[in-house]
């Protein structure tokens, strides 16, 4: 699914990429979470492996921080890895 500020993208080869674009707020991190946790709802535990494609971030707020952290132990369960990247960290 594709949004303007975020884009989850799931394979058959059970790689999930979550890509995150420009200045993050905690509605879009809502939106983000809530849309992954319906995508996967089935997924076996211990068996995606996760990309978090940050290279296009330019900022985010305190509450989204929280709001994707949620998010990330929520993909913790699913993942048997998990890889970030980013080109620079976010000030």
């Amino acid at each position: 699914m594709t949004y303007a500020r975020f884009r989850l993208n799931r394979t058959a080869s059970r790689r999930l990429t979550i890509a995150l674009v420009g200045e993050l707020d905690e509605r879009i991190a809502l939106a983000c979470e809530c849309e992954a946790r319906v995508v996967l709802a089935l997924v076996t535990d211990g068996t995606l492996r996760v990309l978090w494609d940050l290279s296009a971030v330019t900022g985010y707020t305190l509450e989204t921080r929280a709001v994707l952290a949620r998010l990330q132990q929520f993909l913790a369960g699913k993942a048997m890895r998990t890889a970030y990247l980013a080109s620079a960290p976010v000030t």
